[in-house]
């Protein structure tokens, strides 16, 4: 074969190969650029060098830029930044004010139409597809979009009203494990009088700890936990806002509380009690049969006390004298993860950026680091501990020093069971090891509460108010939520009645502005539906 045509070969062969590279090549003066603001970490050694910033950098085909403000300051700086006139591109995480910065000033861009094209974000339609009620809980007031999702799932914190005993106490008193109020009762007055210097039940300040946060669930659905609408009792029922606080089912769990207490069964110490010296209290030589918590390791130290880590079971929502049986659900919730600046020049490229985001590659990388070193696909027919298929798995421990491979705490992401499902042995599990807290957490949660939810009462997601909105509701809840832990107490400990000073208490609600929070809460939903 002549000369010539070994050079029309080698000429064929490295257009077809110039032909088949996606990423667009370009002089080096001629690489875009997408300049992000992002909040400093002490643990990541140079954002501008990380691993995950170059793996971003070879997918999207252009550089990165970032403005990194110091861990402390970075709201101070972001504010700076929002009324200097000069932009970054990106602002990779939640802006301080949304209803100044985006509705009244325009400073944001609206992602709307970019999200309406499953073409131009293929990957976060994805996730509006597996989880609809994302986008809703991200919009402002005005219907607009100025944010992608950061989103995480929890089951053991979406179900965080829980209660433990201890399986060898209870066990020394010959008792079964109550199923009933009427039976808890029973169970800690036989332990009182087993152990006279033990404590039956205990609980503390901390809101999920709180007596009130369980027990309530065995007469009315409770919301009497985290959050503003939580602690005014605020709640959907069949999608109408309304307040539990006032009701009669809530009374008589008070009552009930008000029982245990004044028979020195429910601890003195649960209503100043904080997290320290509760779990001082559970480490100590007190016995102590039941204690309200979120998980497993928020009292107790599996190194300090294993027997008791051992020993320390969950307990399933209560039937109540009328046979309500709740378990409280708290649904996840998605937080502002990026934003786009306006005036952006290249926009295309920072939805594309963003749409990165949601692919699982791009999980992994950013919050794990590199492929094949600090995580890896998990094999054909792994399981998680949930039965579903196994997405991927982190190789070695969670990095915790100085790296340079991930963006993590930083990084955005969604931390789902179809992107995040990690691989589980379940035939080597052991609940009553340290080493399996974690996955003890989710699966006793799919056990013992899990199978209560239900949809008649809801606990209120997220919601974003108006500026005037927001004004209206911080004058009326300090005052407000400060009279209702007071009263709650009062009615627990003795110093209020609950039969002769019940209208009173309603009556001030209602005058210190309990309809109008509601009236607020209903509207926002509204534009949420």
């Amino acid at each position: 074969m002549t000369r010539k045509f070994w050079k029309t070969l080698l000429l064929a062969m490295l257009i077809l190969c110039m032909s088949m590279i996606t990423v667009p090549v370009f002089a080096a003066e001629d690489v875009p650029t997408l300049e992000i603001f992002i909040e400093e970490v002490v643990t990541v050694e140079d954002f501008e060098t990380n691993a995950a910033t170059l793996w971003i950098q070879e997918q999207l085909g252009c550089e990165l830029d970032f403005i990194v403000a110091p861990t402390g300051s970075a709201e101070e700086k972001l504010n700076v930044l929002l009324n200097s006139g000069e932009y970054p591109d990106i602002f990779y995480r939640a802006i301080p004010n949304e209803n100044l910065y985006g509705v009244e000033s325009g400073l944001l861009l609206d992602l709307s139409e970019y999200v309406a094209d499953t073409e131009v974000m293929p990957n976060l339609n994805y996730l509006m597809e597996i989880r609809p009620a994302l986008i809703p809980q991200l919009r402002a007031v005005n219907g607009a979009l100025y944010t992608a999702p950061h989103y995480s799932e929890c089951v053991h914190c979406q179900y965080s009203n829980k209660m433990f005993y201890n399986k060898g106490l209870l066990e020394a008193i010959g008792k079964e494990v109550p199923t009933t109020t009427d039976e808890m009762y029973d169970v800690m007055v036989a332990f009182k009088a087993a152990y006279p210097d033990g404590i039956p039940y205990a609980a503390c300040i901390d809101a999920q700890s709180a007596p009130w946060a369980f027990l309530t669930n065995a007469w009315t659905y409770s919301t009497l936990s985290t959050g503003a609408s939580g602690n005014i009792g605020l709640r959907l029922h069949d999608g109408v806002v309304e307040s539990m606080i006032d009701d009669e089912e809530y009374r008589e769990a008070l009552r009930y509380i008000k029982k245990l207490y004044g028979e020195d069964l429910l601890y003195e110490g649960s209503f100043t009690m904080d997290t320290s010296q509760l779990k001082a209290l559970l480490a100590s030589d007190t016995p102590v049969l039941f204690w309200s918590a979120t998980h497993n390791v928020k009292y107790v130290n599996a190194a300090d006390t294993p027997e008791l880590y051992a020993n320390q079971k969950p307990l399933a929502p209560l039937k109540g004298p009328e046979g309500a049986q709740y378990a409280s659900y708290y649904p996840p919730t998605p937080t502002p993860g990026i934003a786009v600046s306006a005036s952006c020049e290249n926009i295309d490229l920072a939805i594309k950026f963003i749409d990165l985001h949601y692919t699982a590659e791009a999980i992994w990388t950013i919050n794990e680091g590199v492929r094949g070193e600090n995580w890896d696909w998990a094999a054909e027919g792994q399981k998680t501990m949930l039965g579903n298929p196994a997405n991927a798995y982190r190789i070695g421990e969670y990095i915790t020093d100085i790296q340079n491979v991930k963006w993590e705490p930083r990084g955005v992401g969604v931390d789902i069971e179809e992107y995040q499902g990690r691989p589980f042995d379940a035939e080597a599990y052991d609940e009553t090891l340290a080493e399996w807290g974690s996955a003890f957490r989710s699966i006793m949660t799919n056990e013992f509460y899990a199978p209560y939810y239900q949809d008649e009462y809801q606990t209120i997601p997220t919601l974003k108010f108006t500026s005037e909105e927001e004004e209206e509701l911080s004058m009326i809840n300090v005052s407000l939520l400060n009279y209702i832990a007071q009263s709650r107490i009062g009615f627990i400990t003795g110093t209020m009645d609950l039969d002769k000073d019940w209208d009173s208490y309603v009556s001030s609600l209602n005058n210190m502005g309990l309809e109008t929070i509601i009236d607020l809460y209903q509207t926002s939903y509204d534009r949420v539906k």
